[in-house]
């Protein structure tokens, strides 16, 4: 449930990179059914940091998240 009472489909996914820092990255809305199986490198472009209770990175249906990225931090993280 979100602040106006409507209810949206979220999905939680963790984040992390070569340092091992994590964030939660909460997919809301029809992104939820994207697939993120094996672990993909993905770059998300539009996101909103929330520091609600704790930090967090929220893509909405504005937000875009791009899967199987070219450029070279992408391919280092594979």
């Amino acid at each position: 449930m979100i602040k106006s009472g409507e209810s949206r489909r979220r999905r939680n996914l963790i984040l992390c990179d070569e340092t091992n820092t994590s964030i939660c990255l909460c997919v809301w809305g029809e992104k939820v059914d994207l697939d993120f199986t094996n672990n993909p490198v993905i770059a998300v472009k539009g996101a909103k940091v929330s520091d609600y209770f704790k930090r967090s990175i929220n893509v909405y249906d504005d937000g875009r998240i791009y899967f199987e990225c070219s450029f070279e931090r992408a391919k280092d993280m594979r």
